[in-house]
């Protein structure tokens, strides 16, 4: 089946006049207002019932005319009126509407639904005739029969807006002129011909729409509105749609979009910090990022009961999880947990237990500091001692808490949390995590050197590093030789190089390097240095000043060779065969009977033949 209305537009353009003044009802065919007046006013209240949840889909999407026929079938007996109704629908979707306006003048008023299915019929009639004053007249009739303008908003803004489109500004900013003169009611607005049917409709049912492209016809005539018809009684609806969004926050408080303007104020910053964030060529403006997360703050300060509220925290959440993934910064969760805080606790329990249960769950793979982490688990208390919340959603918070208190390294914390989740709960990650703890078992809540040097090395060995971590930590606040200090700085460090936090690793090493010189591992410390700077952040001349550091300063250490063949390699990844040529020699030289030495041999062969081919 066709859409209709698409062949009405063109039509309606076919017969449309050039002149901007609005057409009056001067047609031979126009519908008369006697006949309106009658069949809209001196109705039965059922009728206007219905009449008032028509709103013109019958001429845009679904094809009501089709629900007509059906209604009639199931409901009515009267064969006669079934027959015209399906004359009436079949006339529509052929577009013969000269036919259709006889047929209506003519056919019997048989009951309340055969008169609803004229009168609404009437108005694709005046559509194609490019009518738009008598047809908003109906509209505006039904109005007054019914008080809640919501009613009606969508079928006025349908028509306007098609009238708009069909016409043009002149005729569309005429024919509400002339409107406000008969209806002087508030809704007879000069932004309805702005906006479209669906986007209204999209801002009733989910709540939030954005503008569409800046530049685009539809965001001109929005600014020309606003330019034009500032007093104009919903000319917040201009704003809105121009994502001036402080603008009605600051300037019209009453404003029905006030709760989806400041949502969308933050939605709409906090997009653009994600954006930069994932665009390599955009720098993260870190006050923008604050002021997203206050935004969403202050929306749910605002509405703490909100249908969306649980859309803002989760907002909240992905936006903290971006910052922790992209820069490693956890702290951004303590925000999150603080929003969870702005929720009403008694008239969002079940939305603010899934957001609870929500973040506990992603702690198995993230990182939240140790107070949060209380504050969290006291908050979940409430859920986990109510009897009404099933068991496998306080296994969510359990296992939660648990993983967390693992990843941190908090073992004897974990290990009671893993006791409180029934066994058949336990899923795949958790199983892994008691298997490490079962090893550790026989360490738990022992705090002495030997125990936190073997606990630390049994979390390496199933490379749960972060933990690990943690247990160094502990262990260079212990007092310990300067050995057994420089190994505790060392493996922290290889277990930091594993999460790839490059800081927390230089920082390590540096360590070392500067007051553990005399050490065993002094030398390795260096060199790790000068690998992270040549492998990792690719600088080269840093990392070859590195290693010649490690070569004056640890002349008989094992990390000298591997010095040398640093130096060598880095000049052959800069192409620069020459001085790789000199360094390969000098290592070969050094060390002949070692494998670096052995291994510069045929890298000196293929250098020598490249730059033999050269010449």
């Amino acid at each position: 089946m066709k859409r209709v209305i698409i062949v009405l537009i063109l039509l309606s353009v076919l017969v449309s006049c050039s002149s901007p003044e609005v057409k009056e009802n001067t047609e031979s065919k126009k519908v008369d207002d006697e006949i309106l007046d009658e069949r809209v006013v001196n109705i039965d209240p059922l009728v206007q019932y219905a009449m008032n949840n028509i709103d013109f889909e019958f001429v845009s999407d679904s094809g009501h005319y089709t629900d007509y026929k059906r209604i009639s079938k199931s409901n009515y007996s009267n064969k006669d009126m079934i027959r015209d109704i399906e004359a009436l629908s079949q006339l529509i979707e052929d577009q013969d509407f000269a036919q259709l306006r006889d047929k209506i003048l003519t056919i019997p008023d048989y009951n309340n639904l055969m008169r609803e299915v004229k009168i609404n019929y009437i108005v694709p009639i005046l559509m194609h005739e490019n009518n738009y004053l008598d047809a908003l007249r109906i509209v505006y009739k039904k109005e007054q029969i019914e008080t809640k303008e919501d009613r009606f908003l969508f079928d006025i803004i349908y028509l306007m807006r098609y009238m708009y489109v069909n016409n043009d500004l002149d005729y569309a900013i005429a024919l509400v002129d002339k409107l406000k003169e008969e209806f002087p009611k508030g809704n007879v607005s000069y932004v309805w011909f702005a906006i479209s049917p669906r986007q209204y409709e999209v801002l009733n049912n989910t709540g939030i729409v954005y503008p569409p492209n800046q530049d685009g016809d539809r965001n001109i005539l929005w600014r020309y509105l606003v330019d034009n018809y500032p007093d104009d009684r919903h000319i917040d609806y201009a704003y809105y749609f121009l994502g001036d969004y402080q603008k009605i926050i600051d300037d019209y408080p009453e404003s029905v979009l006030l709760e989806k303007a400041i949502y969308a104020r933050a939605d709409k910053l906090s997009n653009a910090v994600r954006r930069a964030i994932y665009n390599d060529k955009e720098t993260l403006d870190r006050v923008d990022l604050a002021l997203a997360k206050d935004y969403y703050q202050d929306y749910l300060r605002t509405y703490p009961d909100s249908k969306y509220a649980y859309r803002a925290v989760s907002d909240i959440k992905s936006l903290c999880r971006t910052m922790c993934w992209h820069y490693g910064e956890d702290d951004h969760y303590y925000d999150f947990l603080e929003a969870i805080k702005e929720m009403d606790y008694d008239k969002r329990y079940y939305s603010r237990y899934s957001i609870t249960e929500s973040i506990l769950y992603s702690l198995k793979y993230e990182y939240i500091g140790s107070n949060h982490l209380i504050e969290v688990s006291n908050k979940a208390k409430a859920f986990l001692e109510d009897e009404d919340v099933y068991s496998y959603n306080k296994y969510f918070i359990w296992s939660g808490l648990a993983n967390n208190a693992f990843y941190k390294g908090e073992l004897e914390l974990a290990d009671m949390y893993f006791s409180k989740i029934e066994k058949y709960d336990y899923d795949e990650f958790d199983l892994y995590r008691l298997i490490v703890l079962s090893e550790l078992k026989p360490l738990l809540g022992k705090e002495d050197k030997e125990a936190l040097f073997e606990k630390a090395e049994i979390l390496r060995d199933h490379e749960e590093y972060y933990a690990s971590v943690y247990i160094y930590n502990k262990l260079i606040k212990l007092k310990l030789s300067d050995e057994e200090l420089s190994k505790a700085y060392m493996l922290r460090a290889s277990s930091s190089k594993k999460n790839r936090v490059y800081d927390e690793m230089l920082e390590s090493y540096e360590y070392i390097f500067d007051h553990l010189d005399k050490t065993v591992f002094a030398d390795d410390a260096l060199a790790e240095i000068g690998v992270h700077y040549l492998l990792t952040e690719k600088d080269y001349d840093k990392a070859r000043e590195i290693f010649r550091q490690v070569i004056k300063k640890y002349p008989e250490t094992n990390a000298v060779n591997n010095a040398y063949n640093w130096i060598a390699w880095s000049y052959l990844q800069e192409k620069d065969y020459e001085h790789a040529l000199t360094a390969y020699e000098e290592l070969k030289d050094k060390f002949p009977t070692n494998r670096f030495g052995r291994n510069a041999v045929p890298n000196i062969k293929k250098i020598k033949e490249k730059l033999e081919a050269e010449d």
